[in-house]
């Protein structure tokens, strides 16, 4: 019997190789100091507040009989000079231990990226999980060239992996390189999944009871930008929305928000003037704080909105201080929401936010990275949404889309609530309700705050239907089409029972046959 070969050594996880060994790359030295360089600039500041103390002494103690302070202040100085040079030597030393610790390597099947000085991290995300990559350049990186890439999962909130600092050269390069790999990567699903797409939706349409369809499928097929167009079509394509500093401003001022600080601070003042209590008026400081937060969230986040299409989807580049490059493929996209203001309408602006697969709720930053557009027209929204979902490119989808935003009552191919809703909603009723193709599910809500819910019928999940003991009696019952979580809400509520039975019944059966898993 022969004796089996020895294992091969394998090499210690530790083993620091250098940047050329093996694809190992390294972070950019300045990444440290971009990332605490507000640490830094506050111990900056106490010293700086420590030595002035210092140096203005209390000179009353000279006609006391006291040694001259400023003598004692000036023996000071020596320590803090030492104590600064001591800082920015351990500062000096961290930032080289963790370049030199920090490495990054993309292979065939995943990227990898080890951190850490004194606990070790391992964060690895292969290809095929690789949703989309984020380019990220926060003020202080853009001033000395760096970028972070923010590589997105499938996984959720929590599983995707941050890349920061490196040149933005080769941040622009390595995302393409983990793109095209992940394309690679997944391409033969891709291609599988499309080719089911295509035949299903070339086939005759399944009539569901109850459920408004009016017509066939439409004339262009699901299918991916890739597939509509060539690969290197998109590479320089112009933008399909662009949203100037005016609009953003003007929908601010436009915004319900404005108008109800306005009118309590109005009301503080008056009510002051009357009780001749001034200090009344100093109540509205913390609501025009936290006013003011949100208007700067907007501002600095939504700067130079432009929407553009690619080969995989929609980037999207906006961002005052911090610039942001989002690319969400059109596979990521789970619901879109369109939504409008009362003050919006004359103007006929729209806010245009969606679900995305992979963007939790528990992050803030990623719920703020889910606005498909800010502030846009109709015409806009329509090459939003024929980028995003071809498969609704035709006049049967778009005349419900514009039955979305703008009908009410008994709008063609709605099913909308009936009178008896009233006695629970005698508002809003007459623009709650639902349209159906084999395409999408349509929901429209608000008569104020006009809203208009768009669910490929793919990323449908589940379907609840509830009743509450109220509207038991009144023969009512509310329908939600449950997606990924995030800001959209697909839900029509005061539906008569059989309207509400009739789509739940054929709304999961369209997100079954979407999914080919009814034959």
């Amino acid at each position: 019997m022969t004796t089996p070969p020895p294992p091969a050594p394998v090499e210690p996880i530790d083993t620091l190789a250098t940047p050329a060994d093996e694809g190992w790359h390294r972070l950019h030295p300045a990444t440290p100091l971009v990332k605490g360089w507000i640490a830094l600039v506050a111990v900056l500041l106490v010293l700086a507040s420590q030595a002035a103390d210092l140096l203005m002494p209390d000179f009353e103690d000279d006609a006391e009989g006291h040694a001259n302070p400023l003598n004692q202040a000036f023996d000071y100085i020596g320590w803090i000079l030492l104590g600064l040079g001591v800082l920015l030597v351990l500062i000096v030393a961290y930032t080289y231990c963790y370049w030199r610790f920090a490495r990054y390597r993309l292979d065939d099947e995943a990227f990898h990226l080890h951190t850490g000085v004194i606990f070790r991290q391992r964060r690895s995300m292969r290809l095929d999980r690789l949703e989309a990559v984020d380019t990220v350049r926060p003020l202080v990186a853009r001033l000395v060239g760096l970028a972070e890439l923010k590589l997105q999962s499938a996984g959720g909130s929590g599983s995707g992996v941050n890349l920061a600092y490196i040149k933005y050269a080769e941040a622009t390069a390595l995302r393409e390189q983990l793109l095209a790999g992940a394309r690679r990567v997944k391409g033969g699903a891709d291609q599988a999944v499309g080719e089911t797409q295509a035949a299903q939706a070339t086939s005759a349409a399944v009539a569901v009871p109850g459920v408004p369809l009016s017509g066939g499928p439409t004339a262009v097929p699901a299918a991916t930008p890739s597939a509509l167009f060539g690969d290197d079509e998109f590479k320089d394509a112009p933008p399909l929305v662009t949203v100037g500093a005016d609009r953003i401003m003007g929908s601010l001022l436009l915004s319900m928000t404005t108008w109800w600080v306005l009118v309590c601070l109005i009301g503080l003042v008056v009510l002051g003037i009357v009780l001749k209590q001034p200090e009344i008026i100093f109540m509205v400081i913390p609501g025009l704080l936290g006013v003011f937060q949100f208007f700067w969230q907007r501002i600095a986040g939504e700067w130079s909105f432009t929407v553009t299409p690619t080969t995989t989807g929609l980037r999207l580049t906006h961002g005052l201080f911090t610039t942001v490059t989002q690319n969400v493929p059109q596979d990521r996209i789970q619901a879109i929401q369109l939504s409008q203001t009362l003050l919006w309408r004359a103007r006929g602006w729209w806010r245009v936010t969606m679900n995305v697969a992979g963007y939790g709720v528990d992050n803030p930053n990623q719920v703020r990275n889910q606005v498909l557009a800010p502030v846009v027209t109709e015409q806009e929204i329509q090459a939003v949404l024929w980028s995003v979902l071809p498969q609704l490119a035709g006049p049967q989808a778009w005349e419900l889309v514009t039955g979305a935003l703008n009908g009410e009552g008994e709008t063609p191919g709605f099913i909308t609530a009936p009178p008896k809703a009233k006695v629970l909603d005698p508002i809003v009723w007459r623009r709650r309700g639902f349209a159906a193709i084999p395409e999408a599910l349509f929901i429209r809500n608000g008569r104020l705050w006009r809203t208009a819910v768009i669910v490929p019928h793919g990323r449908i999940q589940a379907i609840g239907v509830r009743q509450g003991p109220w509207m038991r009696l009144l023969g009512l019952a509310n329908v939600k089409a449950y997606s990924t979580p995030g800001p959209v809400s697909a839900r029509v509520v005061h539906l008569a029972v059989d309207d509400a039975a009739r789509l739940a019944f054929g709304a999961g059966l369209q997100a079954r046959l979407a999914r080919g898993d009814v034959n």
